[in-house]
């Protein structure tokens, strides 16, 4: 006869407010501590439970860092973009600390002198870097040298209205010691030829990324609380004045709040757990011989171990179902109100026990036959 054994292993939790641990956490960690307890081969859970609390992630900490040429928007203010020239009166330079400048001729400037001479009513160098001039009265061709492109635009004589645009990929490189804002191509081309252009000016981008940070967490309060808080009047509706008599008259609001529910509720658990063993018997019998066949398996557990098997509402956050009135100054009535503050609830169940399943085959061989 084969034995069989159920064990059971019933396991008090109580939950604080403290713990941020789940009820499931706790069990394996005593389990882990534990050095006089039988070898247990499952551990079985159905678990409702509300933890409140705000926590936190630890990520490893990458830091990178990244050498990349310096462009437009971090090129030094002397940076080399523009020339603007006319034979006979020289030239007129832009740099990219005159980026958000507009240049009117007669303005009383050098630069404003410049542009009258040359017959140039306004240049006005535009955030992105181009450049946009404006002539009404050039008697003669006015040029533009265009650093990025290495490129000269001579306009004709006469009215005229331009924007002038950097090479896509410009980035500061040094020219004889002096910054400019060349392209890529440009700069490999002045390198090769004059042997005096040297590495493009470079900027370290240090990027950190982990750590430790905030995340949501549950808030620590299941609130399903309802809160009416209503005042009335604060002066005086009517006032009567006779001698050292004064008479006040305050008019006082009236309201209905009518009826008023909440239900509040923490961990709900109406799950089950079953457990048990398996059995299968088959059986032959005739008046001289007789055969059984059983075969018995056992679910959650062997014999000899043990199984942990929890079935636990936990609910470590206040509940709060409250229904707070307060009136001050005014008339009024209120319905009926009802509250319902629930903490954690189990209606669930485990089951242990024993299934079977019996089949019989009966057979006569001349005498009385006894079946199963």
């Amino acid at each position: 006869m084969r034995h069989f054994t159920s064990v059971l292993v019933v396991v008090s939790l109580t939950a604080t407010g403290a713990s941020a641990q789940s009820v499931l956490e706790r069990v394996l960690g005593q389990i882990d501590g534990a050095t006089n307890l039988t070898q247990v081969n499952g551990v079985y859970a159905n678990i409702a439970e509300s933890i409140g609390d705000p926590g936190t992630i630890a990520t490893p900490t990458i830091t990178t860092t990244e050498t990349v040429p310096v462009g437009l928007a971090d090129a030094p203010d002397d940076t080399y973009m523009y020339s603007i020239y006319r034979s006979g009166f020289g030239s007129f330079h832009i740099s990219a600390g005159d980026i958000g400048t507009t240049f009117t001729a007669g303005d009383g400037t050098a630069a404003g002198t410049f542009l009258s001479n040359v017959g140039v009513d306004s240049v006005t160098v535009n955030d992105d870097g181009t450049l946009t001039i404006n002539a009404v009265s050039s008697s003669q061709p006015v040029s533009v040298y265009n650093s990025s492109t290495d490129s000269d635009i001579t306009f004709p004589a006469g009215p005229l209205s331009e924007t002038i645009l950097l090479a896509d990929d410009t980035f500061v490189y040094l020219y004889f010691g002096e910054p400019f804002l060349f392209s890529a191509a440009i700069a490999a081309d002045y390198a090769d030829r004059h042997k005096t252009v040297y590495p493009v000016l470079t900027q370290d981008i240090t990027t950190t990324v982990g750590g430790t940070s905030s995340i949501p967490g549950l808030s620590t309060t299941i609130d399903g609380s309802i809160t009416n808080i209503i005042t009335g009047v604060t002066t005086a509706t009517a006032e009567a004045a006779l001698g050292v008599v004064t008479a006040t008259e305050f008019t006082l609001p009236t309201f209905d709040l009518g009826d008023m529910a909440t239900t509040a509720l923490g961990a709900v658990n109406t799950g089950a757990i079953t457990l048990g063993v398996n059995a299968a018997v088959d059986e032959a019998v005739t008046t001289t011989t007789r055969a059984i066949s059983a075969a018995m398996t056992q679910i959650g557990g062997a014999a000899d171990t043990g199984a942990l098997v929890l079935n636990v509402a936990s609910n470590a956050s206040a509940v709060n179902g409250s229904i707070q009135n307060t009136m001050i100054a005014v008339n009024g009535s209120i319905g009926s109100a009802s509250t319902t503050a629930l903490g954690a609830v189990n209606t669930g169940n485990i089951v242990s026990g024993v299934d079977a399943a019996v089949q019989g085959i009966v057979g006569m061989s001349g005498q009385n036959t006894s079946g199963l």
